[in-house]
């Protein structure tokens, strides 16, 4: 209807009044809103940073370190709890190859009676059988990855109860020898022979922990 209204001259003034009178009407209300308006508070004055903590006064010199030496890879390669561990992974190894070496055996037989058969077999027959050979083979080589992290599990929980009692037995002659510090010999190029307790851990690992039985994981595919 306004666009109707628009098409004469005499409407088109009234508009552009009403227009202005709508606008000095709106300037007006704004102008008085902002004189009413309260005025924002004065931003407050710039807090001065915070100091940082001073550090803590120094109490005393360290005290002089008392230093032992242990070759931790000879304690782990002749305790007898590590000995057990290797001696129990090798049975089971060796009944492993066993396994495995007859499955392998029959997968040979089984692809020589399948080559034979080749001229005798249609096609269609022929790569059915062909298909379920790659299907044993595929098994064999999936229970052989399978034995293998059997056999990788057991060694690490194993090892991991040797670790533990290298640890505590260190622990324990160090504060028997009155030792504050303790490294391992394969970081250290020379060392006085005065300084290593490896044969007292060693003792006191065979002590603590003489054997280990080995336990294998479930068997997973």
């Amino acid at each position: 209807m306004l666009r109707h209204l628009m098409r004469t001259g005499l409407c088109a003034a009234l508009a552009i009044s009403c227009v202005l009178v709508l606008t000095e009407g709106v300037q007006a209300q704004q102008q008085q809103q902002r004189q009413q308006a309260p005025k924002p508070p004065a931003k407050p004055a710039a807090q001065p940073a915070a100091q940082p903590a001073a550090a803590p006064a120094p109490t005393g010199p360290l005290p002089s370190p008392i230093i032992a030496v242990v070759d931790v890879d000879r304690i782990r390669e002749n305790s007898t709890a590590a000995k057990s561990v290797r001696e129990q992974l090798e049975k089971q190894r060796s009944t492993f190859q066993d396994e495995i070496s007859k499955q392998e055996n029959d997968l040979r037989n089984a692809e020589q009676d399948l080559n034979k058969q080749r001229s005798v077999l249609s096609p269609e027959a022929f790569n059915q059988r062909r298909q379920q050979f790659e299907q044993r083979v595929a098994e064999v080589q999936r229970t052989v990855q399978a034995r293998r992290r059997q056999l990788e599990g057991a060694m690490q929980s194993s090892m991991t109860q040797v670790n533990t009692a290298v640890v505590q037995s260190v622990q324990d002659i160090a504060t028997a020898r009155g030792a504050t510090l303790v490294l391992p010999k394969s970081q250290i190029i020379l060392v006085d022979k005065s300084m290593e307790v490896t044969d007292e851990v060693l003792t006191l690992v065979n002590r603590k922990l003489p054997t280990v039985k080995v336990t294998l994981p479930p068997l997973t595919q």
